[in-house]
């Protein structure tokens, strides 16, 4: 019998990298763009109608992304950063991520009924949960109340693809991990991950990896160079797909198959321990206990051993 999608529980140490993601065969895929080839199948639009805008919170003056997925019984959305007209709680004006919900499953006349989490001022929260070090010097740099600089300087999780699994009902929520310094566009991506949401009362949980991917970075599946997996996601028929975009043009493009009981393993060759970030300031401890993740590697036509150190 298939095992549903998850995490074990706490502490591995494993030098590579393996979900323990209890599916039995996943894909992972580096690439954008739509390539029919010969023999593929005509796609054509019978039709097109314009439902408007999704209505959202006065207190919102706009938010990026928009990833959705139907979750417990409702349509989930996820976006980017915030932008607020007032301080919230905290005293920002701009947070990384926030989210929203509603019970409106039909969409031929528009989405409407959405409902979100606010803090004490009204104003909407976070999805995904910092760091007490992110906490921190996100504050400490605030522009609102600015006691260190650079002004402005923040962490930012911005979540992407968000898949259910319909066996064990869990979400698994991708996500990036980027520093944002002052300045137009001025983002530095450090890597990306996936977080455990198993139920809409709770947040998801981060994952905590032993030894780390990326100094002071525990959370982390994936480095600054290598593909932004979550770039789009699904669960079909006992497998678990995962895109990636963003690749470096010095690396090939690849995909693979990994099938067994309990190690979800990527297509994108070896990596190193620990990789450093340099310059940057490091978020050591983990924002709640998240689950501990060893890593292993394969290629899709070959597997390598553990090795370690």
């Amino acid at each position: 019998m298939r095992k549903p999608f998850g995490f074990s529980s706490m502490h591995f140490t494993r030098r590579w990298f393996g979900l323990f993601c209890m599916g039995t065969v996943i894909v992972l895929a580096v690439g954008c763009g739509i390539h029919l080839g010969a023999g593929a199948s005509d796609v054509s639009v019978a039709s097109v109608k314009d439902l408007g805008t999704i209505p959202t919170d006065s207190d919102i003056l706009g938010r990026d992304g928009g990833y959705s997925a139907a979750f417990q019984g409702y349509s989930v959305w996820l976006y980017g950063d915030t932008f607020l007209a007032q301080p919230n709680a905290e005293g920002y004006t701009l947070i990384s991520d926030s989210w929203s919900y509603t019970s409106d499953l039909d969409a031929a006349a528009g989405i409407t009924g959405f409902q979100q989490p606010t803090d004490s001022t009204g104003s909407p929260t976070m999805v995904l949960p910092e760091t007490p070090a992110e906490q921190a010097f996100n504050a400490a740099h605030n522009g609102n109340s600015c006691q260190q600089p650079p002004c402005g300087e923040r962490w930012a999780l911005w979540p992407s693809s968000v898949v259910v699994d319909p066996e064990s009902g869990n979400a698994l929520v991708f996500y990036a991990l980027v520093l944002a310094r002052p300045g137009s566009f001025n983002f530095q991506a450090i890597g990306n991950s996936l977080a455990t949401w198993q139920s809409l009362q709770q947040l998801p949980q981060r994952p905590t990896l032993n030894p780390p991917i990326v100094v002071g970075h525990p959370d982390l599946l994936f480095t600054e160079n290598e593909p932004n997996f979550g770039s789009a996601a699904l669960i079909a028929n006992g497998m678990l797909y995962v895109y990636g975009c963003g690749l470096p043009t010095s690396r090939q493009t690849s995909s693979t198959e990994v099938r067994g009981a309990s190690t979800l393993e990527t297509a994108v060759g070896p990596r190193r321990t620990a990789t450093p970030s340099p310059s940057l300031p490091a978020t050591t401890s983990s924002a709640s206990p998240g689950t501990a993740i060893s890593r292993n590697t394969s290629r899709s036509t070959a597997r390598r051993s553990p090795t370690t150190s």
